[in-house]
């Protein structure tokens, strides 16, 4: 049976939802004999902005150390890299290295100066990322999202869904729509 990621699957939809190019999976520095150094989950590219976007995700358990030391491991590769073997424009003004995470401690402020400091990732929890990035921007999509993106379709008719029993419980007085700044 396949394993699938659901933090992987759901980010890199909604890079290519924003319009990047995205890779999925890359083995990294293929050896002779047939092992890799190493593997890129996503690799988001802009072209019009040259930003290329490195995301790593992890919906696991590990104590902050254990976690610092995988991400590390993830994100140790140098710039030229992304220039070199992937064949990425060496003209992109910007690789931006990301780490989100799915975890039940959230971080101290020492933990996530740590782990940037050290995995040269900004670290982004995940449910801050659904909160600031998807949520946001689906909730004023007035169109449906294309089934082309099943993980970002459901979220979308799941808030339109929620939206529509608040209004029916509250009918006859003003209420927000949960997930985005228009009233009715």
């Amino acid at each position: 049976m396949l394993k699938v990621n659901f933090l992987e699957e759901l980010i890199a939809e909604w890079y290519q939802y924003r319009g990047l190019l995205v890779m999925r999976n890359i083995n990294l520095k293929k050896s002779v004999g047939g092992g890799i150094a190493g593997e890129i989950d996503i690799l988001a590219f802009y072209p019009p902005g040259l930003q290329i976007i490195h995301a790593e995700t992890s919906a696991d358990s590990k104590r902050w150390r254990e976690r610092i030391k995988f991400f590390k491991e993830k994100f140790k590769w140098p710039n030229e890299l992304y220039y070199n073997e992937l064949r990425l424009p060496q003209k992109a003004r910007r690789i931006d290295k990301i780490a989100i995470i799915h975890c039940s401690d959230k971080p101290r402020g020492e933990n996530k100066t740590q782990f940037e400091k050290e995995t040269g990732a900004k670290l982004i929890i995940f449910s801050e990322f659904m909160k600031n990035s998807i949520i946001p921007n689906i909730s004023k999509y007035s169109g449906t999202i294309p089934e082309t993106f099943p993980l970002l379709r459901a979220i979308q008719l799941t808030i339109r869904e929620i939206n529509k029993e608040m209004k029916k419980k509250f009918k006859g007085m003003i209420v927000k729509d949960l997930f985005s700044q228009q009233s009715n």
